[in-house]
């Protein structure tokens, strides 16, 4: 697998985490299903927790091959309604997401906007790493963070069942990504693991010096 796919591969895993808010119980009914390279899907509908909302969860993946989107509908709490959040791996990878919701039985939320993140350092720096055959990865260098990326982030990926895989990545990341911490997935066929965890970036050398 080619350093692109690598990193496409990881981004992804990050996504999956990221789009996870599907929640159960029973009071609202929303839309449920998920679409890659698309703005929109279509899928059965699902019962919600009490005091969810339906949800619009909408990622921008950027591996190094060209921006695509990743786009799920589903229950979701309110209070993650608004989310804004942006990561950065080595090499240029990009992740922005952001939610939006309704709140009326199977309604469909606007699409949200993504943040705007600064491409100009933000004088912090994180480790960095990515690999496609393990859930983790030893630093090899360190990397400018940018904009609000003010947390370190290491993101693990495993796959089992029918497909099997693991990634995962070292990079820079905003606060509200990091909330997300661990997140299960079942189908028919496959289990997917996602963790992700976090510490505050630190300052670097070339800001330390200039203060």
């Amino acid at each position: 697998m080619d350093r692109a796919s690598m990193k496409t591969s990881s981004l992804l895993g990050m996504a999956v985490v990221l789009l996870a808010l599907v929640l159960p119980g029973h009071a609202l009914v929303c839309k449920k299903c998920a679409s890659v390279r698309s703005t929109s899907c279509t899928g059965r509908t699902t019962p919600c927790p009490y005091g969810s909302a339906c949800t619009v969860s909408y990622a921008l993946i950027d591996g190094g091959d060209g921006p695509w989107p990743l786009y799920a509908l589903s229950c979701g709490p309110k209070n993650k309604c608004g989310t804004k959040g942006s990561a950065s791996m080595p090499g240029g990878g990009t992740v922005l997401m952001a939610t939006s919701c309704c709140t009326t039985d199977n309604c469909i939320p606007d699409l949200p906007s993504l943040p705007v993140v600064s491409p100009a350092p933000n004088g912090l720096m994180c480790p960095s790493c990515v690999v496609s055959d393990a859930d983790w990865c030893k630093p090899t260098k360190l990397m400018h963070c940018k904009g609000n990326e003010n947390m370190c982030i290491l993101e693990a990926t495993r796959v089992t069942g029918a497909i099997s895989m693991s990634s995962a990545v070292r990079g820079c990341a905003t606060p509200n990504i990091c909330e997300l911490e661990r997140h299960q997935h079942y189908n028919n066929e496959t289990v997917g693991d996602f963790r992700i965890s976090c510490k505050k970036a630190s300052v670097s050398e070339s800001t330390r010096q200039s203060m």
